[in-house]
């Protein structure tokens, strides 16, 4: 059984972690340089 409501929720919050990543990685490039 999957639940479509589960599913798109998941699929949020992964991308908010994606964006979250991004974020870091810029961060620790900018440190970098």
């Amino acid at each position: 059984m999957s639940d479509p409501e589960k599913e798109n929720e998941a699929e949020l919050s992964r991308e908010k972690l994606l964006d979250k990543i991004k974020i870091l990685e810029d961060r620790l490039l900018q440190k970098k340089n």
